[in-house]
């Protein structure tokens, strides 16, 4: 008698322990695939020089002497580079 009532809950034990090997497996194989080769440092410059572009024709229209043009393109880079932050330091579980 007391075999036949572990029967069905060594199944249902089973089951739940099978389940959660498949739910633990796809959320390691999406984190797997989840990672990408894009080269974000290619976009991130490209990115930044459309930027640049965009600022030096405007400041160009302004009538900017060429040492202000300079000095605001410097700030306007370092501006960019910190608003247009693709890359992470690494990919890393911790």
């Amino acid at each position: 008698m007391n075999a036949a009532v572990d029967e069905p809950r060594t199944r249902l034990r089973q089951s739940v322990y099978l389940l959660l090997i498949c739910v633990a497996t796809g959320a390691m194989l999406g984190r797997i695939l989840a990672v990408d080769s894009i080269d974000k440092t290619a976009i991130q410059e490209c990115r930044v020089a459309k930027g640049l572009d965009a600022k030096k024709k405007t400041l160009e229209k302004r009538g900017i002497t060429v040492e202000r043009l300079e000095e605001a393109l410097a700030k306007e880079e370092t501006r960019l580079r910190k608003a247009i932050r693709l890359q992470r330091p690494f990919l890393s579980a911790n």
